[in-house]
């Protein structure tokens, strides 16, 4: 799966100080086979600094091989073999059972080898590792720092260099972090959208928002791009990837985007619309909260961005152990913001949706091809809803899910209730759709138990968060 230039900042706990500074981390927000298991905690303050994005994993995994297909969440195996190892990135082998730190170049990834041999992991764009990044550094306090004298940026910056070991930071990466703080120009989008200080060794990111945070306390940063400081303010969403759906149609079964079909219902998976919260694959060693809203769609549903931002990372997601084929797109609202918002599951405009065949086309928006740095408007058009393997013959081939949260301390996401971020202005309108989507459905469908609508804190959403870090989720009530 593609990296982007996303910038992580989840390794800093493993050092003595952790500073908040700017964050631009990863986003894959996708391993949609990472398996986690769930727990109940109290609410917290978080504290801000960067960890991975994680998206969810469907409920249920489908093998798409025409020869062997595995439905997870309905305990079957349809084949002759069953995979009990799971192949690392970096090519080793691990048994069935095994949890740990992938390897290769998705080192930095969380990841567990379940009983059918389908490696889950998280998804964070892991930096390439470099000589100096295993240097060990002196703890701070032993390091003579005149923090209440920083004259600036480039006093911050010589500072740093002074005291820092020699050899611990790569020729001109002081030079660059000066350039993308002081005014940027001639620097190319992607380049600016990275976290400064990343551009330094692991170990000595510390020091660099350590400093960085005091010049711009001191009000002598010199920056142009924005505030140095880890931006908390929340996105406003604008819609939930389609726009409103209040009534439905029993011509054409449709209510807004939404399709209902019996052999829909009576299949696997017989929502289409998935609430935050709902638990899949329930009663299984991977059972897990769902940390977004998913949606099951027919073909050629469009869908439009819920926000207004800068693209954090745009990924290719091939088929592994089970359809894929379609690209995950997150979006941040500012360029420093620990929040992010992942449209999982999307096709290009481009795409003939009647084809079999994989379209990789990249997504197009507004004439343009999506890049990490871009500026996405919430209303504009960014693709088609993504793959769904249609296992019942009604049509229903399409798949989406819209990710809102942002990052704390410790490895964690705090993945929130889209409902409690949209604007005021259409927030009341899209609660009115989704209640009417789920009493419509329960009555088209006769099942009157498919939504638990009573223990809902929103329409559509069963809690207000749900923590996700390595392969468990954590609901906070």
């Amino acid at each position: 799966m593609p990296r982007a230039l996303c910038i992580i900042i989840g390794f800093l706990t493993i050092l003595t100080v952790s500073c908040s500074g700017p964050s631009n981390p990863d986003i894959d927000i996708d391993s949609s086979t990472a398996y986690i298991k769930s727990e109940t905690i109290n609410p917290r303050t978080p504290d801000a600094s960067n960890t991975s994005l994680h998206d969810a994993p469907p409920e249920g995994i489908t093998e798409v091989d025409d020869e062997f297909s595995l439905d997870i969440s309905a305990g079957k195996n349809h084949g002759t073999s069953i995979q009990k190892q799971c192949t690392l990135s970096g090519g080793e082998f691990v048994d069935a059972g095994w949890t740990g730190q992938d390897t290769g170049d998705n080192h930095c990834n969380s990841c567990f080898c379940n009983e059918n041999g389908v490696l889950g992991c998280t998804k964070m764009a892991c930096l390439a590792s470099s000589d100096t990044d295993a240097l060990l550094l002196p703890d701070l306090p032993a390091i003579p720092l005149e923090l209440d004298s920083i004259g600036g940026l480039d006093d911050a910056l010589n500072q740093m260099s002074e005291a820092l070991p020699e050899g611990s930071i790569p020729e001109g990466a002081l030079d660059m972090v000066g350039e993308i703080l002081d005014n940027g120009e001639g620097l190319s989008p992607d380049v600016l959208m990275q976290d400064p200080c990343a551009q330094m060794p692991v170990n000595a990111r510390p020091m660099c928002y350590m400093m960085l945070q005091r010049a711009q306390m001191m009000g002598q940063s010199g920056v142009a791009h924005g505030n140095l400081g880890q931006d908390d303010t929340p996105p406003n969403l604008y819609n939930l990837l389609v726009d409103e759906f209040i009534q439905y149609d029993p011509t054409t079964s449709m209510m807004g985007p939404f399709k209902f079909s019996k052999s829909f219902f009576n299949g696997p998976f017989p929502t289409v619309f998935d609430e935050f919260g709902r638990v899949h694959d329930a009663g299984r060693s991977t059972e897990y909260e769902n940390p977004t809203f998913e949606y099951r769609f027919p073909a050629a549903t469009k869908l439009i961005s819920p926000v207004s931002g800068l693209v954090d990372d745009i990924s290719w997601q091939p088929t592994d152990t089970y359809k894929q084929d379609d690209w995950e797109l997150i979006i941040k609202p500012s360029r420093f913001s620990a929040w992010r918002v992942s449209i999982d599951h999307v096709l290009s405009l481009s795409c003939d949706i009647g084809s079999k065949e994989v379209c990789d086309e990249p997504l197009i928006v507004n004439g343009e091809a999506v890049k990490v740095g871009m500026q996405i408007n919430a209303g504009d058009k960014i693709g088609y809803a993504g793959n769904l393997v249609d296992n019942t013959n009604s049509g229903m081939v399409g798949r989406t899910e819209i990710t809102v949260g942002r990052f704390a301390s410790e490895g964690v996401f705090e993945s929130y209730c889209p409902v409690m971020y949209l604007d005021d202005s259409v927030k009341q309108n899209f609660r009115d759709s989704i209640s009417a989507l789920m009493d419509t459905y329960e009555e088209w469908s006769g099942d009157r138990d498919l939504y638990d609508q009573s223990a809902m804190v929103e329409p559509g959403c069963l809690y207000e968060q749900i923590n996700v870090v390595g392969n468990k989720t954590t609901v906070v009530k």
